[in-house]
């Protein structure tokens, strides 16, 4: 085993993981964090002596790295619920699916959009297609010109522009062009194909795609539970993690350290 101690400041998914793993490789780890509860900024509080619980911050991960899934089943074992994803967005006086798919928009949207978003993701397309052939093809600058190759400008306008900028409370011109999340372009291409081809060929599907139309898993006393597992496999494995400790300060010491 390592004498050298490695200090994680923050007791968050990230850190508390990072302290889990080097005490898994022989290295002593202490966790600090300022908060009575692990978590960070995706945790669970359970006021009232824990009659209900209440979860804050991003509490949603995909991964494709089997090991970190193996993790996770094996902290959380049958603590946990499954229930299929159901979320909307009211756009223009209708309720949206989301991720948006095509079948929203030909049939939930008002005929003139419907029209107009079927028309110029076509012409979308097709520039596409050209400039492929012609060797043209250069990444788009920001989020707004890559939505409106891939979605085309009517979509992009009443969709996906007004959502992401209220969502990251900047303009698009000002957003890389992943911004957008991965489930919502395979939704709406996919169920593109679906509408107007018999079938979409391979039966390998990605992991996103599978989180579209398979059961999500929740821990049943808040997503919290993954932190708290994680802080008691680092103790577990001889680590130390300090809550309502608030670093004040890191100095250097004598040679570097």
């Amino acid at each position: 085993m390592s004498d050298r101690l490695i200090v994680v400041i923050g007791g968050g998914i990230s850190g508390l993981t990072v302290a889990w793993r080097l005490r898994e490789l022989g290295v002593r780890a202490e966790v600090f964090e300022a908060d009575e509860i692990v978590g960070g900024l995706a945790g669970t509080v359970r006021p009232e002596d824990g009659r209900y619980c209440l979860d804050f911050g991003p509490h949603f991960f995909i991964t494709q790295k089997p090991e970190i899934v193996a993790r996770v089943d094996d902290l959380l074992r049958d603590s946990v619920i499954k229930f299929k994803r159901s979320a909307q967005l009211y756009v223009r006086g209708r309720f949206l699916d989301y991720p948006l798919s095509a079948r929203n928009v030909l049939f939930n949207f008002p005929p003139l959009d419907a029209l107009r978003s079927v028309l110029s993701f076509a012409y979308a397309q097709v520039l596409q297609l050209g400039r492929k052939l012609a060797g043209r093809q250069r990444p788009a600058p920001d989020f707004g010109e890559w939505s409106g190759r891939q979605f085309g400008t009517h979509l992009t306008n009443i969709f996906f522009k007004p959502y992401t900028e209220n969502f990251w409370k900047l303009p698009c011109a000002q957003l890389a062009p992943d911004v957008l999340p991965a489930s919502t372009r395979l939704n709406f291409m996919k169920s593109l194909k679906l509408l107007f081809m018999r079938g979409v060929k391979g039966n390998v599907q990605s992991l996103i795609e599978r989180e579209l139309v398979l059961p999500l898993r929740y821990p049943v006393r808040g997503y919290g539970m993954l932190a708290e597992g994680v802080a008691e496999r680092v103790r577990t494995h001889g680590g130390v993690v300090h809550v309502g400790a608030r670093v004040a300060g890191v100095e250097r010491l004598p040679g570097g350290r």
